[in-house]
């Protein structure tokens, strides 16, 4: 996987987890075309609040995609978390995700 520069999507809803789209290329570009897909693809998605979850080494990074994903909607609280140890261990460095709930 690594040599392609695949990046497999990871959805998870209602306790399911299944691989998505797989990205290929750049890391920086990736992550940019995957919060458009999924900011745009999603209906009745609920502004209160969105989280970040990552194990992103670069913080000046996610601080631009917190600004990227602020740019598409108006939410009441963008959250940047840590993923933990576990994720952090099957995903690996630069993992970075969306969480957000629908209506």
């Amino acid at each position: 996987i690594e040599l392609l520069k695949v990046k497999p999507e990871i959805i998870s809803s209602d306790g399911i987890a299944a691989i998505g789209k797989k990205y290929r290329g750049k890391f920086e570009k990736i992550v940019l075309t995957y919060i458009e897909d999924n900011l745009r693809k999603v209906k009745n998605l609920d502004l209160t609040r969105i989280i970040l979850p990552n194990t992103l080494f670069d913080k000046e990074f996610l601080n631009h995609l917190r600004n990227i994903v602020a740019s598409y909607y108006d939410f009441g609280e963008i959250i940047l978390s840590d993923l933990g140890t576990v994720v952090s261990c099957h995903a690996g460095p630069n993992a970075f995700g969306l969480a957000y709930v629908t209506q």
